[in-house]
């Protein structure tokens, strides 16, 4: 079976050498078949976006973010960068939620993030964490 990529080159060769090129009539054939399931399934999630049914999240369940804590809580520090995994992911009407879950010196606590809280808040990487509460007031 053919990559994607491989079939998309079979294709370039057969039609730049009018079918007398590297490629056998039943390869070629292959890879029209590979590219229209390609432009099908594209046209799927095509579908799924207009619809307002396609969500693209920024992250994954099990992945490290790192939290920046910028308002009192009864439970975190304020200003400080928490390293937390991400337990869960819940749509609730048009909305999604991914559920942050973090040891604190309290215990185990969860909050809700948003995907604008992406970039603000929690960060995929510490580097970005450290500079969001470095470049903010926060910490004056």
């Amino acid at each position: 079976m053919m990559t994607p990529k491989e079939a998309l080159r079979k294709l370039e060769v057969y039609s730049s050498t009018n079918g007398s090129g590297q490629c056998t009539q039943d390869e070629h054939e292959e890879a029209k078949k590979m590219a229209m399931a390609a432009l099908e399934k594209l046209q799927h999630y095509e579908e799924l976006k207009t619809a307002g049914r396609l969500v693209e999240l920024p992250c994954k369940v099990g992945d490290t973010v790192y939290f920046l804590n910028t308002k009192p809580h009864i439970s975190l520090r304020m200003n400080w960068i928490y390293k937390s995994k991400v337990a869960r992911i819940v749509t609730i009407g048009s909305g999604s939620f991914i559920m942050i879950q973090m040891r604190t010196e309290y215990g185990c606590t969860e909050l809700p993030a948003v995907r604008c809280d992406f970039g603000k808040t929690v960060f995929l990487a510490r580097e970005e964490a450290e500079a969001a509460l470095k470049g903010s007031d926060l910490n004056e």
